[in-house]
């Protein structure tokens, strides 16, 4: 290749230089336009207005529809995010018929057209914090306290505008049917209608006060140590949204320009628990060892009347290993405790919020229904 263009570029050259001056200028006059307008007409179509034709697409789809396109002289098209065609705002509603009538696209857009007339907004505030502070009297007692927070408010909105889509035959089609398939956290809608609006809120907290003290103090070779304490829990859980269709206006969305069907649901729920303690140890020398604990804990799961209980527990221990005459085995043992222990625990696990309550129906067509 390199040895052709050596024995052409001779011949180019002596060509060139054979040319009048005159000749060169009106060439080069040529070529200067030609480039010239091969950036304007870039311009004017970079700057003329485009419009979606499909978005949505199927990978199939947009193929078929390019091939079609190209097939029927229209270059000047774009593709974004490869599920989109857009062309000329000029073209786009011949080309969108054309290709309406030939059958494309195949798969079922209206649920991606349809979005461009649904908004959806949500307004959300959540956090956690955690309070403490320690104060000690005397050397070796302390008083601790602690409150945690947490909550997490929510406002959500979800309007649903009158979708509408053009034929073919370029007339406006009002679509009135309801689409389902959304999911919005917040937000119940399985009776939504196009023309509808929802709204929505929710208001969840968290706190967890307690309070605890402890002493320790060693006499001699006796170590002594005490704690009590407080601590509490409380769960609030609020939900409720309102739902109305029959909008009669686009552009003003309120109950009161709707004449539809009207729901609306509201949830609360909430759990707590609530526990004092205490607790003993004793030991000496670090051999013997005396433990005392109990616990009087409520949880708002169970029915009045059983809703607290008391749970006590103590144990003894031996360690063997720090004993005189252990020691004098001088084995690689550096604790051989031997401990005995007995206790209760409450425990909630299992228990619904609400599991102690009856429910019994008041429909009257209901097989076990009491009315």
């Amino acid at each position: 290749m390199e040895e052709k263009l050596k024995q052409i570029w001779p011949r180019i050259k002596d060509f060139f230089g054979k040319m009048t001056k005159k000749t060169k200028r009106i060439i080069a006059i040529v070529i200067g336009t030609i480039l010239i307008g091969a950036i304007v007409f870039a311009a004017i179509m970079m700057s003329r207005p485009y419009a979606t034709l499909f978005t949505g697409l199927t990978g199939e789809d947009m193929s078929s529809i390019i091939t079609y396109l190209n097939d029927n002289g229209v270059k000047n098209y774009r593709v974004e995010n490869n599920d989109t065609i857009l062309v000329p705002e000029a073209q786009e509603p011949a080309l969108k018929a054309s290709l309406l009538q030939a059958g494309y696209p195949t798969s079922d857009l209206g649920y991606k057209m349809y979005l461009d007339n649904v908004n959806y907004s949500q307004n959300r505030i959540s956090d956690a914090m955690t309070f403490a502070a320690t104060v000690t009297p005397l050397q070796g007692w302390d008083i601790i306290g602690e409150m945690k927070v947490r909550f997490d408010v929510q406002n959500d909105e979800f309007l649903q505008k009158q979708p509408r889509t053009t034929r073919p035959d370029g007339t406006v089609e009002n679509v009135t049917a309801p689409r389902q398939g959304y999911s919005y956290p917040g937000i119940e809608y399985s009776n939504s209608l196009w023309g509808s609006m929802t709204r929505g809120n929710q208001f969840n907290y968290y706190l967890s006060p307690s309070v605890s003290s402890s002493y320790t103090n060693q006499w001699g070779e006796h170590f002594f140590k005490a704690m009590a304490g407080f601590q509490m829990e409380v769960q609030n859980n609020s939900s409720m949204y309102a739902y109305k269709d029959g909008v009669m206006s686009d552009g003003t969305f309120s109950f009161d320009n709707a004449n539809g069907k009207a729901y609306n649901s509201e949830a609360r729920d909430h759990w707590a628990t609530m526990g004092f303690y205490t607790r003993l140890n004793w030991n000496y020398q670090n051999v013997y060892f005396l433990e005392f604990s109990g616990r009087y804990d409520g949880s708002s799961r169970f029915a009045r009347g059983n809703r607290w209980g008391f749970f006590p527990s103590a144990s003894a221990g031996y360690d063997i290993a720090r004993t005189d005459y252990f020691k004098q085995l001088n084995l690689p043992v550096s604790q051989l405790k031997v401990r005995l222990s007995y206790g209760r625990l409450g425990n909630q696990n299992g228990a619904g919020l609400y599991d102690y309550l009856n429910f019994m129906t008041l429909r009257p067509d209901y097989s076990n229904a009491w009315l």
